[in-house]
């Protein structure tokens, strides 16, 4: 029995080492000249915010016999837990090298503000307004069936998935052709119609930490924001943070394709390993960016769909929890650097 409980455990230790050497081939996570970083659960701990500690196994020798067999039950279900940790905390093995940043991409929706009530307050807008200005559009396409016509425009239209104006428009002209408008009135109503969409689309309220994380960041370093939507930053109110604004729209390709990626590190004039693109979307923001060669982040505000990272093959360089988690990160470094470049250490710290 002693003999099977203390194969488990040694199992169960192996293991974990596997699980932590199959993360660290990542090149990614390598900064050391080819050599595996040495799999410390203390140190991988420090830079994941709120983890719980890892379960070490204790290094004290025990005596054989019954307490013994304790001892083993216990360590078994530790390592068990210790496993289970580390498949859920994949933010536990954020940074294993070091690499500068000298620019800093930015998503927009669901990453400095949420889209949600945006998208909810639209359809009560333009519900509002048809009842006023075109009754039988309203009574054909009520809020539940001009989403579903909405979904039904932008499934037809997959050429057009980077441009969400257009395909707008195109939903208000096919809700206005359906439900017998006058063809001469019908431009004017679908412009009308339109604007009355973008002015609410761009009435955004930003996450609690957003505001304030921005104005830190950018101060720091050049930043720009990188977006498949159709927000205006001069709209909102929020262009002064920014170097630029590029969209999907005016690059022609959205995210995740690398273009977009790239063309931002261009006009920043950087090259894309020295820019850190900051995103809530795994696969649009994360993914996309890392196989474009930038460095990346991963806002991940509770997110109930996506509780821990998704992915096996590439791993975000930072997780944060918010906006000010980045901000405080990047206020660490000294004042002599912030005209410059960022360090980004092993410990996941910038510097």
């Amino acid at each position: 029995m002693i003999a099977a409980f203390t194969s488990a455990v040694l199992w169960e230790r192996r293991k974990s080492r596997q699980a932590l050497d199959a993360r660290s081939m990542d090149p990614r996570l390598r900064g050391d000249g080819g050599q595996k970083p040495a799999a410390n659960p203390q140190s991988i701990n420090r830079v994941c915010l709120g983890a719980p500690s890892a379960v070490i196994a204790a290094k004290k020798p025990v005596r054989q016999g019954a307490p013994y067999e304790i001892f083993v039950r216990r360590k078994l279900r530790q390592h068990r837990v210790y496993l289970s940790r580390l498949a859920s905390l994949p933010q536990q093995i954020e940074c294993r090298m070091h690499f500068t940043i000298r620019a800093i991409t930015i998503d927009l929706d669901d990453t400095l503000w949420p889209f949600a009530p945006i998208g909810a307050r639209i359809e009560q807008v333009l519900d509002d307004w048809l009842r006023i200005h075109s009754p039988r559009t309203a009574e054909r396409f009520p809020i539940a069936a001009m989403r579903a016509l909405r979904e039904q425009v932008f499934n037809a239209h997959p050429q057009l998935l980077h441009d969400m104006g257009a395909l707008r428009r195109l939903t208000l002209e096919r809700a206005f052709i359906e439900s017998d408008t006058d063809p001469s009135h019908l431009q004017a109503l679908t412009d009308t119609a339109y604007d009355v969409f973008y002015a609410e689309r761009n009435r955004v309220e930003c996450y609690p930490d957003a505001l304030d994380a921005l104005a830190r960041i950018s101060a720091k370093l050049p930043v720009a924001a990188l977006s498949n939507g159709n927000a205006d930053l001069v709209a909102i109110g929020l262009d002064h943070h920014f170097a630029f604004q590029l969209g999907a729209r005016e690059h022609g390709v959205a995210k995740p394709d690398a273009s977009i990626f790239l063309a931002a590190c261009a006009r920043l004039g950087c090259a894309p390993e020295e820019v850190l693109h900051v995103g809530d979307h795994t696969e649009m923001d994360v993914l996309g960016a890392a196989r474009a060669g930038l460095r990346t982040a991963w806002v991940q505000r509770d997110d109930a769909h996506h509780p821990h990272w998704p992915h096996d093959d590439l791993l975000p360089d930072l997780i944060v929890p918010d906006m000010a988690a980045l901000a405080d990160m990047i206020d660490r470094m000294p004042a002599a650097q912030a005209s410059a470049a960022i360090a980004i250490t092993s410990d996941g710290i910038l510097t």
